[in-house]
C-alpha cells in the first residue's frame, strides 16, 4: 500500500491533510462475481450504489431514535453503527 498526501488550506488557515490511499490489486474485479446467478450479481452491485446516500439517512434516523431505545444490546449496536 502506498500513500500520497497533499496539503489543503482551509479558510481558517488551519492545515488539513488529505490522504489518497492506493490499494494494489492483483487482477481487475469482475462485475459478475456470482457465476451461478449473473442477474443476482448485478442487482447486488446496483444496491450498493445507494449506500453513500442511505448511510447518512440511517445515521440521522438512529441518532433520533436512540433516545427511545430501552434495550442495552440494541443501544450498543446503534452506538457502534453511528460511531
Amino acid at each position: 500500500m502506498t500513500e500520497t498526501t497533499m496539503e489543503i488550506t482551509a479558510p481558517s488557515a488551519q492545515a488539513i491533510k488529505a490522504r489518497r490511499m492506493v490499494f494494489p490489486r492483483a487482477e481487475p474485479l469482475q462485475a459478475w462475481w456470482n457465476s451461478a446467478n449473473l442477474g443476482f450479481s448485478q442487482i447486488v452491485n446496483a444496491a450498493f450504489l445507494a449506500m453513500p446516500f442511505l448511510e447518512p439517512y440511517l445515521v440521522a434516523t438512529m441518532k433520533k431514535a436512540r433516545e427511545e431505545i430501552k434495550d442495552p444490546v440494541l443501544l450498543a449496536d446503534v452506538a457502534g453503527y453511528i460511531a
